[in-house]
């Protein structure tokens, strides 16, 4: 059902446009970005983020509601939750700007780095100080 929604998001987004339009090219990476924080928050809970009875539930759920973190197992490193946190923005542009990304943040979670870096609002401090 959600891959329903998604499709037909994409189709009223980009009807008119070209497919090698620039723009084209940034809202469909911004949308696998989202895509891929669906399919990693059900690998995670075994739920889907979204869902609804019908198309049109769906899409409601998509624009009005957030997944559920509480449903993410308790020993979800914080880094995987700010990563989904971050694929999973309505905003795209508050959205994680490159799933290359993502897979750095999966690496230092499976490399056992500290888990401090990933915490929201945790800066780390600058070398040069």
């Amino acid at each position: 059902m959600i891959s329903e929604a998604v499709n037909i998001i994409a189709r009223a987004k980009l009807s008119g446009k070209r497919w090698a339009d620039t723009d084209c090219r940034e809202e469909l990476k911004h949308a696998d970005i989202w895509a891929f924080g669906c399919v990693l928050y059900e690998m995670l809970t075994g739920k889907v983020a979204f869902s609804g009875k019908t198309v049109t539930d769906t899409l409601a759920s998509i624009i009005k509601e957030e997944p559920d973190s509480n449903l993410l197992p308790a020993q979800t490193p914080m880094r995987v939750r700010v990563l989904l946190q971050r694929c999973l923005q309505k905003d795209p542009k508050q959205r994680l700007r490159d799933i290359g990304d993502a897979r750095i943040s999966l690496e230092e979670v499976l490399s056992g780095a500290p888990e401090v870096a990933a915490m929201p609002g945790a800066a780390a401090v600058p070398a040069w100080r």
